[in-house]
């Protein structure tokens, strides 16, 4: 009695586990295609985004010290 209702456990879990996994992959997916139209209309008015963030600090540090 008591092995069924854990076996019942183990499967609801892991079913939530696997939708909760597809709900983060599509949410990702989602955002990458936000930013990619982010950067896409941005770049339009002359906002350049760059991955590069090595020289964020030197760009900028000087001015908060």
């Amino acid at each position: 009695m008591i092995g069924n209702e854990i076996m019942k456990m183990i499967i609801a879990i892991t079913q939530f586990l696997e939708k909760k996994t597809e709900k983060i992959v599509v949410e990702t997916e989602f955002e990458r295609a936000r930013m990619k139209d982010f950067i896409n209309h941005s770049e339009k008015f002359g906002f350049f985004c760059n991955d590069d963030f090595s020289s964020w600090f030197d760009d900028f540090g000087e001015d908060w010290e």
